[in-house]
């Protein structure tokens, strides 16, 4: 008892020492880069489905910057198949573009809503979506953990 007592209060204060980032991740997602018109969220890449699970979020870069000669980057999360969303990566999204990229990030139907051929098929479907949304421009894309093997 005394062991399980002892994680649940490190699991507890790891919880507290990162409020401020958790704070940081929602200010930025929903006030602040939607505001500076640097965040377009819930973006459908499949026309033919509109399931809020095969969305994308579109970060721009500082107005600074081209819009139409930055390089595109389009970042698939992991989640180990079951977990995971696209809002988790938003301070990913944001400070990738605040280097001069546009960054697309996707989600795909994680289990058990889609099973790893339906997962593939959506970031699938979300290459596409992007290749054909930047003709003129390179589209790399980047990866973690069960995205990178969805890639």
């Amino acid at each position: 008892v005394k062991y399980f007592g002892s994680l649940l209060l490190e699991a507890n204060l790891f919880q507290l020492r990162n409020l401020p980032l958790g704070v940081k991740i929602l200010y930025n997602y929903y006030v602040r880069l939607p505001r500076e018109g640097r965040l377009e969220r819930d973006v459908c890449y499949n026309d033919e489905m509109r399931d809020p699970r095969q969305m994308l979020d579109l970060y721009y870069p500082p107005r600074e910057y081209d819009i139409d000669s930055v390089p595109v980057v389009l970042f698939v999360h992991g989640g180990a198949w079951g977990s995971g969303s696209r809002e988790i990566y938003s301070l990913l999204g944001k400070e990738m573009a605040d280097h001069g990229m546009t960054v697309l990030v996707p989600t795909y139907r994680i289990y058990p809503f889609g099973g790893v051929d339906e997962q593939i098929q959506d970031v699938r479907n979300a290459i596409i979506w992007a290749v054909k949304k930047y003709p003129k421009q390179k589209v790399a894309i980047y990866a973690h953990s069960a995205g990178a093997h969805l890639v």
